[in-house]
């Protein structure tokens, strides 16, 4: 029986980037802060903001900042990264990893997993932005 080269087939294979689709965090992702933070684009900001202030005082330096569609793929990964100490998750999409809803140990590391995006919460909600604030200052 002849031996069939599988790579062969695939060599003149090309993969194509759909419309509106963005690329998700290369392969081997290396992250260098102690704190990473996940969620949507517009909590960007917001979370830039709240780090920055007592008792944290960080700058953009101290933390990295990824998309949640770029970190759902990569999340075993994301648990693996040597240097990160304090993950933070933000939305619904994390429901199902059944991540602590106070910050705990999980695989070394103090994780947190707030159900909802910052930029969702409104003025009339400071209960709320309240416990999420108290939440990340037991991460220190």
């Amino acid at each position: 029986m002849e031996q069939i080269d599988f790579a062969s087939l695939y060599q003149f294979d090309e993969i194509y980037l759909i419309d509106g689709e963005e690329e998700s965090v290369q392969p081997n992702l290396t992250i260098s802060t102690e704190w990473l933070v996940v969620g949507a684009e517009e909590d960007r900001l917001k979370i830039s903001q709240i780090l920055a202030a007592a008792p944290f005082q960080f700058t953009e330096t101290h933390f990295t900042f990824l998309q949640t569609h770029q970190a759902l793929p990569i999340f075993d990964e994301l648990l693996l990264q040597e240097k990160v100490k304090n993950m933070v998750f933000l939305g619904e999409e994390f429901k199902s990893m059944s991540l602590p809803q106070e910050p705990g140990l999980h695989a070394g590391k103090m994780i947190y997993h707030f159900h909802r995006t910052i930029c969702s919460l409104t003025d009339e909600e400071k209960d709320v932005k309240r416990m999420f604030w108290n939440q990340l200052k037991k991460m220190l």
